[in-house]
């Protein structure tokens, strides 16, 4: 936690579950859908939400977005043109300050050595079976002094789980997905999508959302979205 202030756990189990949920609300209506009505509102709210969990994560995910923004959109009054060619590159170097600042003092806390530490594990396992993992319970694969160590075992953070459950028989399947969206995304000049891409692999990489429906839809829609594609077209979404 950060400090003894309370933190909005909304409907979830705990303050990182719901961080992790606002996060992905806001990186869709930012990135993705971008209009309807309220919009502005919406954004308003789910980035309040993200600032109420308290959660480091969530923050750097937020800044994220906020970077993302300033690096996209065509501003038709050359003012606000001129205006974002200036402050952005002071944006930037404010959120990698403020970036650096959250993943120092997350790192430096015991929940941060304990993640840190299953990172560590799960390359452990891995490199014992790489091509097909060690299988569901990664603990058993484990020398039994770094069991004693930590209780997690990369149960953390979604790529440490898969990549050591799963070795590179399905790890290699989210690669896939994320080097073809990233590809396509630059090859149509979509920015939008390459942003969301690496948002997505942020939120992947250090956090626990592993084998839910969210996780999936996601991946695999970056594995077959397409430019000009109407599986994300939101042109009924203002009705």
């Amino acid at each position: 936690g950060m400090g003894a202030m309370w933190r909005n756990s909304a409907i979830f189990a705990e303050a990182p579950i719901a961080s992790l949920n606002f996060s992905l609300a806001l990186t869709i209506e930012s990135l993705l859908i971008k209009k309807g009505k309220f919009y502005k509102f919406r954004i308003l709210i789910l980035a309040l939400a993200v600032i109420s969990t308290l959660s480091s994560t969530g923050y750097i995910c937020l800044i994220l977005l906020i970077l993302c923004k300033m690096l996209t959109g065509n501003d038709r009054n050359k003012y606000v043109f001129i205006f974002k060619k200036i402050i952005t590159p002071i944006i930037l170097i404010i959120g990698v300050i403020l970036i650096n600042h959250f993943f120092s003092q997350k790192m430096m806390s015991s929940s941060g050595v304990s993640r840190g530490q299953d990172y560590v594990n799960a390359f452990k396992a891995w490199s014992r079976h790489p091509i097909l993992g060690v299988g569901l319970n990664m603990a058993n694969s484990l020398p039994a002094e770094d069991r004693l160590f930590v209780g997690k075992f990369g149960y953390s953070n979604s790529f440490g789980k898969i990549l050591g459950e799963t070795g590179l028989y399905i790890t290699i399947l989210y690669i896939i997905s994320i080097i073809r969206s990233i590809y396509i995304g630059i090859k149509s000049k979509e920015s939008d999508r390459v942003y969301f891409t690496v948002v997505l692999v942020y939120l992947f990489i250090t956090t626990i959302f592993v084998n839910t429906f969210i996780m999936f839809f996601f991946f695999s829609l970056m594995a077959v979205w397409v430019p000009n594609s109407r599986a994300l077209d939101t042109n009924d979404y203002d009705k």
